[in-house]
């Protein structure tokens, strides 16, 4: 759990997160960015564009629970 932690917090995903019916709206999101910058449209970059709106939109809360008496 804390390597899905550690991916989100370095690089904005965690490799097999998304299913594939996921792809399209990913893509779309994608797709504005680029457009709004000016940025060639390729999947490449519509993931890339993806991946900077989720790092600039995460929040992340992480909880742990105390196991036993001596925590």
């Amino acid at each position: 759990m804390t390597e899905d932690i550690n991916g989100v917090l370095n690089a904005g995903d965690v490799p097999g997160l998304y299913k594939i019916e996921d792809a399209e709206e990913i893509m779309t999101c994608g797709r504005k960015r680029c457009q709004q910058n000016g940025i060639p449209v390729t999947k490449m970059n519509m993931n890339a564009q993806y991946i900077i709106s989720v790092r600039q939109n995460i929040h992340v809360i992480f909880a742990m629970s105390p196991m036993g008496e001596t925590f």
